[in-house]
């Protein structure tokens, strides 16, 4: 199913309070295409804040977040900036959430599909190699390869990307950026980034976000010819 049966998104007067304090604030707006919306701003500015309203994960204080058609998961997944692994194999991490995903389907499928799946994953993250390991024991950038391989095995039509290159270096962060363009092609998705570089490389559509507040969300060439990414740039 095409993520345009999905779309658009309306999000109207979203404001966010945790623990008595303001966090976002009176947010409009509407996410209509395919392709990457980037969310960019500095730290703190509430951009996993509203990534994670989008997923359903936490609720608005106020406000409503419309779907054309909601998405329920795998429809809609999220994989979040510290990939969350399993305490065991990377093959058994990417299983787990097919056979869940499997169940819900009418039709059940064999054990040899799932493995295929999972192969298949592995092969598209270039980490084959890895299957047999302990998830645990990888690293910062292999971890969120495999978190990203299970995304992908999960066939979404909506994926939620949330930093998942803050923590890497500059080698994996290109291999990272490459899969994520090779994801746009069959599913919309929304990143939170901090780089510069990537949304540039990455955004169809940009959204600038300081202190819990939307200042701009435009086309990837107007949004960096604008005033308000000027004055963000300067502030970095």
């Amino acid at each position: 199913m095409s993520s345009n049966d999905f779309l658009p998104i309306s999000i109207e007067g979203i404001n966010l309070t945790i623990n008595a304090k303001a966090c976002l604030h009176d947010i409009n707006l509407q996410i209509n295409d395919n392709g990457i919306t980037v969310i960019m701003g500095s730290n703190g500015s509430g951009k996993t804040l509203l990534l994670k309203l989008i997923a359903g994960v936490i609720a608005p204080t106020q406000g409503i977040i419309n779907w054309h058609r909601q998405p329920q998961p795998p429809e809609l997944t999220m994989v979040p900036a510290k990939a969350v692994l399993l305490n065991r194999s990377v093959g058994d991490n990417i299983a787990l959430p097919l056979h869940h995903a499997k169940n819900k389907e009418s039709t059940q499928n064999k054990k040899g599909d799932i493995d295929k799946i999972i192969n298949e994953a592995l092969a598209w993250a270039d980490i084959d190699y890895l299957k047999h390991r302990h998830a645990k024991s990888l690293s910062t950038g292999e971890q969120q390869l495999v978190a990203l391989a299970r995304a992908w095995a999960l066939k979404p039509n909506i994926l939620l990307l949330d930093e998942i290159t803050a923590n890497l270096d500059p080698v994996r962060t290109q291999k990272m950026t490459r899969l994520v363009q090779d994801l746009s092609q069959f599913c919309k998705i929304i990143l939170t980034t901090h780089s510069i570089k990537q949304a540039k490389v990455l955004a169809s559509n940009v959204l600038l976000m300081e202190q819990g507040k939307v200042l701009l969300h435009a086309g990837k060439d107007s949004f960096f010819d604008s005033n308000e990414f000027q004055h963000f740039l300067a502030l970095q």
